[in-house]
């Protein structure tokens, strides 16, 4: 039996999210059976026998999808969209109120950001984001800076059946790992590697060679594990912290004797 600290980071991202994937079956089977009455457009999909049976198929008429949707809508549009002015900052010290200068630099954020949101997509997210945590619950969304040059952010929601959230004793999150089974090849090259030295150099053999061979829309699963810079995944392996509250990898799910033991992307 290999010790924790012998063990590979790959190794350790692994064991963390077996311990976490247990706790998750019966939370999904019970979110798979809201999906069967709230929400169709989740279940879209065929039963894994391939009986050809589709979810949803026991609803008789549409009023609880009808039903939530108007609840996620007066929801969210009310606080969050494209035409409302939501955006609102002040200084936390009550004695900083009035301040001209301070309420001139508060205004300058307010219209930075303004256009920051207006750039990215999350008013096209938030409405089905908003409708997953009414119905499905617990919705789960990524940000990230998608054009450097242009400064534009992305809000990536992520399917609830990829997601599996670590908890702390105040039951705040503490970590998160994302196993997604539909990473294609071209998405896998356009996100870690930019030239074929680097796709050589970072990815599987089998995800090389599709590159090579122009198989652009193969599937594959790539793992991604979040946790503080604290968290013991992190010590040993030789694995160099960057100097940020939270770290990030990404790995591919592949054989030992296939994949790179270095994380694709930190």
């Amino acid at each position: 039996m290999t010790l924790w600290d012998d063990k590979k980071l790959f190794n350790r991202v692994i064991d963390r999210l077996t311990q976490r994937e247990k706790g998750y079956v019966k939370f999904n089977k019970a979110r798979d059976s809201i999906i069967d009455y709230f929400r169709p457009d989740l279940g879209s999909d065929t039963t894994p026998d391939g009986d050809g049976s589709f979810f949803a198929e026991g609803m008789y008429d549409g009023t609880a999808p009808w039903a939530a949707r108007v609840m996620s809508a007066g929801f969210q549009g009310n606080l969050v969209s494209a035409a409302a002015d939501w955006i609102q900052y002040q200084m936390q010290q009550s004695e900083l109120a009035d301040n001209d200068q301070l309420d001139m630099w508060l205004q300058d954020v307010k219209e930075h950001n303004r256009e920051v949101y207006q750039r990215s997509n999350i008013y096209k997210v938030l409405p089905p984001f908003t409708l997953d945590g009414v119905t499905i619950g617990s919705p789960v969304m990524m940000i990230e800076e998608t054009d450097v040059v242009k400064g534009v952010i992305s809000f990536l929601p992520q399917h609830y059946k990829t997601v599996f959230v670590f908890y702390d004793k105040s039951n705040m999150p503490e970590g998160v790992i994302i196993k997604d089974k539909r990473w294609t090849t071209k998405q896998i090259a356009d996100k870690f590697a930019k030239t074929k030295e680097e796709a050589q150099a970072k990815l599987s053999k089998n995800v090389f060679n599709q590159i090579e061979n122009g198989h652009w829309h193969k599937e594959h699963t790539i793992i991604r594990a979040i946790f503080k810079n604290s968290d013991p995944i992190w010590d040993g392996d030789n694995f160099k912290k960057p100097a940020k509250d939270w770290i990030s990898v990404y790995f591919e799910e592949k054989p030992a004797e296939t994949r790179k033991d270095e994380p694709l992307l930190t």
